[in-house]
């Protein structure tokens, strides 16, 4: 297919802006705008280290497993497996949706290309619902690491028992989105100490 051959396509819905300029609507394709950069880069540092192929045949069930337990060991002191967890998320979304073509490239890949697609997909529609049900960059305005933790973890719970009400797992992995974002603020004195501060047993 040439590039002649592509249409734009059109919905017939416009978002009008007070510049007189207009877009497609947008609505239900997700804000890819409001996904943390901040998140995404330690995402993809994690991802670069990793051997992708060893979780290619991992059921989503199982890596999601993997990340509970990243979970907590996050919250008995070693705050390192948060970056774990959030990897494990995106590999299980990814792998929900049995990509064969995202597994075939990632042997030679490297940065932005690491990333699963279905997980940025899912997390983007997430923080559209989250902008209009509170506001966009609601989240950003801080809360502790730990409740993003509580909250993933609820979610993660509910996938492994089948309830599939809402987006579980696509939820789960915005929480840890949400929880590695706001580690990196608290580091650069953007948000309180007090909202990175978890729980050590070690």
């Amino acid at each position: 297919m040439s590039l002649n051959d592509f249409k734009l396509q059109d919905s017939g819905d416009r978002t009008v802006f007070n510049t007189g300029a207009q877009r497609d609507m947008s609505k239900g394709k997700g804000r890819y705008d409001l996904i943390s950069p901040i998140a995404m880069e330690v995402l993809v540092d994690v991802a670069s280290d990793m051997d992708m192929k060893w979780y290619q045949d991992e059921t989503p069930s199982s890596l999601v497993s993997q990340t509970i337990n990243s979970i907590f060991s996050c919250l008995e002191g070693n705050s390192s497996h948060l970056d774990e967890a959030f990897f494990l998320s995106m590999v299980a979304l990814q792998n929900e949706v049995n990509s064969p073509m995202y597994w075939e490239r990632q042997e030679n890949e490297f940065g932005y290309s690491r990333l699963a697609p279905e997980a940025v997909r899912r997390v983007a529609v997430i923080l559209e619902k989250g902008a209009e049900k509170y506001e966009a960059r609601n989240w950003e305005k801080g809360m502790p690491v730990w409740k993003y933790l509580d909250s993933g973890l609820r979610h993660f719970f509910k996938y492994l028992d089948g309830q599939r009400d809402e987006d579980h797992l696509g939820q789960g992995f915005w929480n840890l989105m949400a929880a590695v974002h706001t580690r990196e603020m608290v580091r650069r004195g953007k948000l309180p100490n007090e909202f990175g501060e978890l729980p050590n047993y070690l």
